[in-house]
């Protein structure tokens, strides 16, 4: 728990100015806002995956219900002028994104079949930041920023998460 504290302590404590010139609360809230759906996501999706049994039908049935959302979501004009502007390279960016956000839901799904979701989620959330910080690294070096805060914090919240399952 004091890895996991201190990790996320450190890693938002970083200075405005040596981050991002666009910096932005917004930002920070939105991405608390989605760990915050992230949790209840998994404590509302573990009863469903153990009725059905499958996680390729949870799956199934979890991006039917995002497709409609997303249907409803892109109704309005400006939604829709930028989907139609999107380029080719965008497209192709976005479109790999999805085949491994997909994936990963897939093995998420199989995980929480079998294993209990006060594991699964802080190991996949903890193991991600490890993962997008080096990936980060060998890909979109210069669209991130890269300091020992970041690298220490994310690396010590690892830590935190894999102590606690053991």
């Amino acid at each position: 728990v004091i890895c996991l504290i201190f990790g996320a302590t450190l890693v938002s404590t970083e200075r405005k100015d040596k981050v991002f010139k666009t910096f932005s609360y917004k930002g920070i809230v939105a991405a608390f806002l989605a760990a915050l759906c992230w949790g209840v996501s998994g404590v509302v999706l573990k009863p469903g995956i153990q009725e059905i049994g499958s996680p390729f039908a949870a799956l199934l049935v979890s991006y039917i219900a995002t497709v409609l959302v997303m249907i409803v979501a892109s109704l309005g004009k400006e939604h829709r002028e930028q989907i139609n502007n999107l380029n080719r390279r965008a497209f192709i960016t976005l479109a790999s994104s999805s085949l491994f956000t997909s994936l990963a839901q897939l093995c998420r799904y199989a995980s929480l079949r079998i294993t209990p979701v006060s594991v699964v989620d802080p190991l996949i959330l903890s193991a991600n930041a490890l993962l997008v910080i080096f990936l980060s690294f060998v890909i979109n070096r210069k669209l991130e920023v890269f300091t020992w805060k970041v690298i220490v914090g994310s690396s010590a919240t690892f830590a935190g998460a894999y102590l606690l399952i053991l």
